[in-house]
């Protein structure tokens, strides 16, 4: 897979078996190395990555576009729906993998073949997440069961909804602009920035409100940023992302972000739209926005606590020039 070996070195002698959070010179492994100022150039500029993560990201879609012409319309099945996520998951996989390792020149570590058991972790922490908040929020009189009933459309569901929205999301979001964003102003200012822009990127779903933005910025943009800062595993949040859209999709019929679904369990809201989450589904929901911002904060702490926060590049270099 993407990353590194067992027994490979990284930069400044950490040994990749450790998989440490910080190298010698303050920057988290999954950070490009800062050669000093007068040898710098200009791979080191985050556009300069950028712009080459779009260049790569759409050469790659163009070549995947065209051999997908060449399948007959007549060809083009339920089972097409997979196809199409390839669409952008590859080209996206594709082009962070040739940013790291030609461009920031680095492992990557965040997504070593030796931590993919986090998406394992990520896929169980996602099911008992939306389980406990599903629990919570029928306590308090906002949703009903209905019974057990056949799932529709799972195909697309899976491929769309999990697997496109997982990686292609987690590798933006996280591996891209919060590892930028903390490159350069440090692991606050990431988180911020992140999950105010993952919340932004969902106003214009079906039934979107500003009340639902900022929910979804707590409750989904904060804790799975928390998270890839704590762990640096990219696939840890990407099997939570997963397991968090389709636990609500195809387990329990719950819209993801205003869209429709039927699930294996029947359920509809009840009650305040502050506490069932309305047509919007859990995820406007107050009692899943508190829950799990607050899960967010205490992971937060932890990282604080464990001296993981990585400061902003003047501070950094405050600190190396008078150290």
């Amino acid at each position: 897979m993407l990353g590194l070996k067992d027994g490979e070195t990284m930069d400044h002698g950490v040994a990749t078996t450790h998989l440490s959070t910080l190298r010698s010179d303050g920057l988290p492994v999954d950070q490009p190395k800062r050669p000093p100022l007068a040898a710098r150039t200009w791979t080191t500029n985050p556009a300069a990555r950028l712009s080459g993560f779009v260049l790569v990201a759409g050469a790659t879609a163009a070549v995947l576009y065209v051999l997908a012409s060449l399948i007959p319309a007549a060809a083009r099945t339920t089972w097409w729906a997979p196809v199409q996520a390839t669409f952008l998951v590859v080209p996206t996989v594709v082009a962070y993998w040739v940013v790291g390792r030609f461009l920031e020149r680095r492992p990557l570590t965040e997504l070593a073949s030796a931590r993919a058991g986090g998406l394992v972790v990520g896929l169980l922490l996602g099911v008992v997440l939306v389980s406990v908040c599903v629990a919570g929020i029928w306590v308090l009189g906002g949703i009903r069961f209905h019974g057990v009933q056949t799932p529709s459309d799972w195909v697309r569901m899976l491929s769309v909804a999990g697997l496109q929205a997982a990686v292609v999301e987690e590798i933006l979001f996280r591996g891209m602009l919060y590892r930028y964003a903390e490159e350069g102003f440090g692991t606050w200012a990431a988180v911020a920035l992140s999950s105010a822009v993952f919340g932004l990127m969902h106003l214009g779903n079906p039934g979107a409100t500003w009340l639902s933005t900022v929910a979804i910025a707590v409750e989904a943009g904060l804790p799975f940023a928390a998270l890839y800062a704590l762990t640096r595993n990219l696939w840890l949040v990407i099997g939570l992302h997963f397991a968090w859209n389709i636990s609500q999709w195809l387990l329990f019929s719950i819209p993801i972000s205003g869209g429709t679904s039927v699930g294996a369990v029947a359920t509809s809201p009840a009650g305040p739209d502050l506490v069932s989450g309305g047509a919007f589904g859990i995820e406007a929901s107050l009692v899943t926005t508190v829950f799990l911002g607050g899960l967010a904060v205490l992971a937060l702490l932890q990282l604080h606590g464990r001296g993981l926060v990585v400061q902003p590049f003047w501070t950094r270099r405050r600190l190396h020039r008078d150290g």
